[in-house]
């Protein structure tokens, strides 16, 4: 090797690249580099001792390749970058966001205990007090540890708590409770 072949070589061993080329299912794809575009390299894995996550790339995504004295055709992705064209919409650090192409997100601040999937116009939030399911601003289910409320529609609900069962539609309810049985409405019906 001359000293040029080395000094490109060093040069070589840690560079920025984007995916130019994906194969989903080999697991492998090519990164480009200015002009020089890698062979199918290895894609990178995110494997725990109880979970192996899948994470579809992107072509055009930035990676940091890293590669043994310079040689393309032998690197590896150790580190993927935000560019211009991805950009994260969260950026405190005390949360963290899963985004998806479709819009969906999951979503954990650690500050509040506070675990949210939003998918659409449906919104679940788990924290550490309660459960709150949101279906298309037209119907909630909250939870915790003192009561079940569910309500429809602004004119629906069911409230369950330590002292009562409450249905209600309307101006119609029904509670029932230690005390018995209890329905108001315009008009009741027995049979």
């Amino acid at each position: 090797m001359n000293t040029r072949e080395i000094e490109q070589a060093i040069a070589a061993v840690i560079i920025i690249a984007n995916i130019h080329e994906l194969d989903y299912e080999t697991r492998k794809l090519r990164c480009i580099h200015g002009e020089t575009l890698t062979a199918w390299l290895p894609w990178p894995a995110e494997i725990g001792g109880n979970f192996i996550r899948w994470r579809p790339l992107r072509v055009g995504q930035q990676v940091v390749l890293a590669s043994h004295a310079g040689d393309l055709t032998q690197a590896a992705i150790v580190g993927m970058l935000y560019s211009n064209d991805i950009v994260p919409e969260e950026t405190s650090e005390l949360i963290d966001v899963t985004e998806f192409t479709d819009g969906s997100k999951l979503r954990y601040d650690s500050e509040n205990q506070k675990y949210e999937i939003i998918v659409d116009q449906q919104n679940v939030t788990v924290s550490k007090d309660e459960i709150k399911a949101t279906f298309a601003d037209k119907a909630t289910v909250e939870m915790n540890a003192d009561k079940v409320n569910v309500e429809y529609g602004g004119t629906a609900s069911i409230l369950m708590d330590s002292s009562q069962l409450k249905l209600t539609h309307g101006s119609s309810t029904i509670t029932l409770d230690e005390a018995g049985v209890k329905v108001n409405g315009a008009r009741i019906e027995l049979n």
